[in-house]
């Protein structure tokens, strides 16, 4: 991104990537609203975050926040099961109509036996939500690398904002 407009640009661009699922959707409400925007680097991610900040009813949130002790002290076969009611619930109290999470390489962390898409899919079932993506899109492919390996997962079912 260049300047502000370009981040304003993301944040309609998100606005009709919304509408855009609603009106895919077969009506019956199960569709997740789920947006990951992938590739931005830390300064477009700021400004992005910036924009986010004066938005009316957009909340942002920090994945390292959101991992709580009440997380932790399930047991590891528990956590794929429980971590997505649990933050739910609290982004739930938030009563924002988006929500972007950033700082998803958190979720990667091997000791939550989480399936990071798994996972934001499931709270998007219930929120919707941005996902500010710590990798790249290619292919039909997100991905994310770090010191425990590189992460691939397929598009489907994913709306992906490039």
């Amino acid at each position: 991104m260049e300047n502000s407009n370009e981040s304003g640009n993301i944040v309609s661009r998100v606005y009709d990537a919304f509408r855009q699922i609603d009106n895919n959707s077969s009506g019956s409400g199960d569709r997740e609203r789920l947006i990951i925007v992938p590739g931005l680097d830390s300064r477009s991610r700021e400004m992005f975050r910036r924009e986010l900040v004066s938005m009316r009813r957009w909340e942002y949130i920090d994945c390292r926040k959101i991992i709580t002790r009440e997380i932790l002290n399930l047991q590891p076969h528990e956590r794929p099961v429980e971590a997505p009611a649990i933050v739910s619930h609290y982004l739930g109290r938030l009563y924002a109509e988006v929500i972007v999470v950033d700082h998803l390489e958190v979720l990667f962390a091997p000791l939550l036996h989480l399936s990071p898409v798994e996972f934001l899919k499931q709270l998007a079932t219930e929120n919707n939500i941005v996902a500010i993506w710590p990798g790249e899109y290619r292919d039909g492919r997100i991905f994310f690398r770090n010191n425990n390996g590189e992460y691939s997962f397929p598009d489907d079912g994913l709306f992906v904002l490039q």
